[in-house]
């Protein structure tokens, strides 16, 4: 197959959906298009999960970035102080021997 046939392969969208083993054998002959990764990774869910748990659409990922306020005066650099003072708020205790708010 040359690439201009690989290359108009890979635009032309199929009728049909891509069986599980065609996506396998694509990606094996390096095809990473999105219809052949999409029917990989639903074969994958299907393999090992349960068909109770909601589907790879369903879920959503939780927002790993939430806005949070910034303080007023700006961004300052993490001191041990900074750092002791959380702890204890945290109402955690130092090990004896150990300080975590001296330098």
């Amino acid at each position: 197959m040359t690439q201009e046939q690989k290359a108009q392969t890979q635009i032309s969208p199929s009728t049909q959906p891509l069986s599980p083993e065609e996506a396998l054998r694509r990606h094996q002959g390096g095809d990473r298009s999105p219809e052949v990764l999409k029917t990989l990774n639903q074969a994958a869910w299907e393999a090992f999960h349960t068909p109770w748990e909601p589907s790879l659409e369903a879920q959503t990922m939780p927002n790993e970035n939430p806005e949070l306020p910034l303080p007023e005066g700006g961004l300052c650099p993490l001191t041990e102080a900074m750092l002791g003072a959380w702890v204890a708020e945290q109402g955690y205790t130092e090990p004896p021997g150990i300080s975590w708010t001296d330098g």
